[in-house]
């Protein structure tokens, strides 16, 4: 079960792709031989983004500071759900079926109508609503939604949390945009609005392991990126960053940005550092006194406000930067 939130939208409103292994070559076998695939994202260069804020303003690009490492992209995977992991990967490259705002409010995202009674749970998906696979365009599909909840009741899956998905006992796909799920008898889901909030795509899928697929990128067995999002993961480098670009078949608002990148300063000092220094452009750090330094400097917009933990469920006073 996962609830995503707007917080990164917020910024990109304001303001290449995959490599794979040798390994993943050899996609086109058989589904023993997918499994094993190790693929990876082209490599995080921090030398080829603009140092000043002014350059980057130009070129429409925006950086980030990243105050925890990301060990993963696939959030339902117990191992690899994390914050950092969830604003990189998941509300700007993967959507589902609801999104909720700052306020905690839920709405519609990729589903355009959602019916529940006491039996069934019924999904209507955008009909504008597609998949990036490459340069390919391929329409999300209720066989998608299909493929996502047998992720999640699958024994040989390492899944965060099976809460909801336990509640369902199969499932109709009524038309290629609309599938149907049955709650198992007098088992009806209350919150089934944070269902489904994260989609998989099940052709891009087929045949690799969901414990490791999207463990270095997102993307399919073909290592080319995946997303239904605004943004597409380009890059990525363990202990250093992550690169996203617009993906062009976005259904919403086509994103003011034309970059945006995720610089890891693991140091909160050296993260406000950076900030006063214009090395990035945003940050939203755990929260401590020396964020004072940034309230009252000219340039830099700094808000404080109560926000959820999508991977945890907690609740923690954010605070964050941004130029």
């Amino acid at each position: 079960m996962h609830k995503r939130f707007w917080f990164l939208a917020g910024v990109a409103a304001a303001a290449t792709a995959l490599v794979a292994t040798a390994g993943a070559m050899a996609f086109r076998g058989d589904a023993a031989s997918r499994a094993a695939i190790t693929l990876r994202a082209a490599p995080f260069n921090w030398a080829a983004v603009p140092k000043t804020a002014a350059e980057r303003k130009v070129k429409k690009i925006l950086v980030f500071g990243m105050e925890q490492d990301i060990t993963g992209f696939n959030l339902a995977q117990a191992d690899q759900t994390a914050y950092w992991a969830a604003l990189t990967g998941e509300t700007p490259v993967v959507r589902g079926a609801y999104i909720i705002d700052n306020q905690g409010n839920y709405h519609l995202d990729q589903a355009s109508a959602v019916k529940v009674t006491k039996t069934d749970f019924e999904i209507d998906i955008r009909p504008d609503a597609n998949w990036m696979w490459g340069t390919k365009k391929v329409p999300v599909t209720a066989q998608d939604y299909a493929f996502t909840y047998q992720q999640f009741i699958n024994t040989k899956n390492n899944v965060a949390s099976t809460t909801g998905y336990s509640n369902i006992k199969n499932y109709t796909i009524k038309n290629s945009k609309t599938i149907i799920f049955h709650w198992k008898p007098g088992q009806p889901f209350a919150d089934y609005r944070d269902l489904f909030g994260y989609i998989y795509p099940s052709f891009a899928l087929k045949g690799l392991n969901f414990n490791t697929w999207w463990a270095n990128c997102v993307c399919g067995f073909d290592g080319k990126p995946v997303s239904d999002g605004p943004f597409y993961l380009a890059k990525y480098t363990r202990g250093q960053g992550v690169t996203l670009k617009p993906n062009p078949f976005w259904y919403g608002s086509k994103p003011l940005l034309s970059e945006i990148d995720f610089k890891l300063i693991t140091d909160t000092n050296s993260e406000i550092q950076a900030m006063r220094g214009g090395e990035v452009d945003a940050i939203n750090p755990s929260p401590q006194t020396a964020l004072a330094a940034l309230i009252n400097q000219k340039g830099i917009v700094y808000s404080s406000s109560a926000a959820s933990s999508r991977s945890t469920g907690t609740s923690s006073s954010a605070r964050r930067a941004t130029r």
